[in-house]
């Protein structure tokens, strides 16, 4: 829940990005009635669940397969354009014109360990699906900007991966 103090910008049709169908891109809506909160003033309320789970399931020994499902939601969004973390990052909180942002994500796996415990073979592979996931207009200054929402989008996303990790072991009991 975002409460507090805070100057909230009212835009026509409550979007503060608009697209412009002239130059095929979306910009920054102009204006904006200010609109000031009470100190303990309720601003926005989001809400949502975090469901975890994993199983695993030995096929033989030494051998497993393995499943998880987890759930994601974050309420507080790093409104930066370079990759690295700088002085000058800004940090976003969900409110009335920003979601918080949700990703699902599920994993699969397979481990084997070899007889005599000499390698432990892993691959696991996993798909996370994010929703509402924030992007800015092009050209956006967000140093300084007390507009952040009319430079935000939010989209989807689906990135997909692979990973897999052969081990030696080695017992100094073996080897004297």
């Amino acid at each position: 829940m975002r409460t507090g103090t805070a100057t909230i910008f009212q835009y026509a049709t409550n979007a503060p990005v608009v697209y412009d169908s002239l130059l095929g891109t979306l910009q920054a809506r102009r204006g904006g009635r200010q609109h000031a909160t009470a100190r303990a003033t309720k601003v926005k309320a989001y809400g949502a669940i975090e469901p975890r789970a994993s199983v695993r399931f030995s096929l033989s020994e030494g051998t497993s397969v393995k499943a998880s499902y987890a759930r994601t939601v974050q309420y507080l969004h790093l409104a930066s354009k370079t990759n690295s973390p700088t002085p000058l990052d800004v940090w976003e909180p969900a409110g009335p014109y920003l979601r918080p942002q949700r990703a699902d994500q599920v994993a699969f796996g397979v481990q084997r360990i070899t007889p005599g415990q000499a390698w432990d073979l892993s691959a696991e592979a996993f798909v996370k699906r994010s929703h509402d996931v924030v992007d800015f207009v092009d050209g956006a200054d967000v140093i300084l900007n007390e507009k952040l929402e009319t430079l935000m989008l939010q989209g989807e996303g689906v990135p997909t991966a692979s990973n897999s990790s052969p081990a030696g072991r080695w017992d100094a009991r073996r080897d004297g």
